[in-house]
């Protein structure tokens, strides 16, 4: 079945690049590439140039504003593909051999309606034992993508994973409410997947590797910024979907990782600024 694939790019051309010579290495013949760069002018032509000497007509550059957001560049994407299955791939991954056709044929099961591909992070470390990808009921993440064996899974993971298109339209579109980092976009749209009625898989065999870029994509000017959004947009995801208790589970859980932060920042008002993106996020998931 045809699929295509999606990029969102942010000031990373060499690594867009690479990520782009994977695809097309194993895309077949009536599979497309659609790439949604949000980045600086001067980054932007030089990914235009980079493509147009690939010489591959299944490769479609998309310009979108600078500082649009990742799930606003996925929604992009997806106004231009018109296959059945679709496969998200950050612009910082490298594919393992059979990526693209262990997702095709894991959204061929009944029933799946979106696939977590096997994850190997070049800097992130898992926080479980075993394959897992969910949301703890005090609003942690719970990770391991490394696993070998195929499986139901809680939650998709951004930079390498795919969907039925019928499956994205029956629940709607990326949420842009994740902002910054876009930290937890991947698990709303896996609770609104889950909620109705699709399974969501883990297939080692669609494996990529996770370089984790320092620079460009998501990433924030410090630590700190980078913690704000993640208490702001757990506190979104929390809002949005677990209620009243969990909210109270993800204070209660985040206030201690704030006081963490604030011991080792050895400023207090580093705990008021975290807890309040964490207000922030609940009231506007709420």
């Amino acid at each position: 079945m045809r699929l295509d694939v999606l990029i969102a790019t942010c000031d990373r051309a060499d690594e867009l690049a690479a990520a782009v010579d994977d695809v097309v290495n194993q895309a077949g013949p009536d599979d497309r590439v659609y790439i949604v760069d949000q980045s600086e002018p001067a980054t932007h032509r030089a990914n235009r140039r980079r493509i147009a000497a690939m010489c591959d007509s299944r490769i479609r550059l998309i310009r979108d504003q600078p500082g649009g957001g990742l799930p606003r560049a996925r929604n992009v994407a997806l106004l231009h593909s018109d296959a059945p299955l679709v496969v998200f791939l950050d612009d910082d991954v490298r594919l393992l051999p059979g990526c693209i056709d262990g997702h095709r044929l894991a959204l061929l099961r009944d029933s799946v309606g979106g696939v977590a591909g096997r994850i190997v992070e070049q800097s992130v470390e898992a926080n479980s034992w075993r394959t897992r990808n969910d949301i703890a009921p005090g609003g942690r993440v719970r990770t391991n993508l490394t696993g070998l064996r195929s499986m139901p899974i809680g939650s998709v993971k951004g930079a390498n994973m795919s969907f039925r298109k019928a499956a994205l339209r029956s629940v709607g579109d990326f949420d842009e409410g994740y902002e910054g980092t876009a930290f937890l976009e991947d698990a709303d749209i896996s609770e609104r997947l889950r909620r109705g009625g699709w399974q969501l898989w883990f297939e080692p065999s669609a494996a990529a590797v996770h370089l984790s870029a320092p620079r460009g994509g998501v990433r924030q000017p410090d630590a700190l910024a980078t913690e704000r959004w993640r208490f702001h947009n757990t506190g979104y995801f929390v809002g949005r979907h677990r209620g009243a208790w969990g909210a109270a589970r993800c204070v209660a859980t985040f206030s201690l990782i704030a006081a963490k932060r604030a011991a080792l920042a050895g400023s207090t008002s580093v705990a008021v600024d975290l807890m309040s993106a964490l207000g922030r996020g609940l009231r506007k998931g709420a």
